[in-house]
């Protein structure tokens, strides 16, 4: 990773930070790994999701109650 993104051929100045590199960059994860595909992605996206799922399954849902009627949980 250090290499890529610190290659001289690519950026003008590679060790300086220029957020602006980056911001037009509007593909998705898919996309943007043709071509440079990295072999961890799946397993990478498999865990994101693995990890949305446990934090919003510890989530609980429904109606609107009136604050006074809440129960501490």
């Amino acid at each position: 990773m250090e290499s890529m993104h610190q290659n001289p051929d690519v950026f003008a100045e590679p060790l300086k930070y220029y957020p602006e590199r980056f911001m037009n960059n509007l593909k998705t994860m898919d996309a943007a790994a043709k071509g440079r595909m990295c072999p961890g992605i799946y397993i990478a996206e498999v865990e994101l999701f693995t990890s949305f799922i446990q934090v919003l399954s510890k989530c609980k849902t429904g109606p609107y109650l009136n604050p006074s009627m809440m129960t501490a949980f």
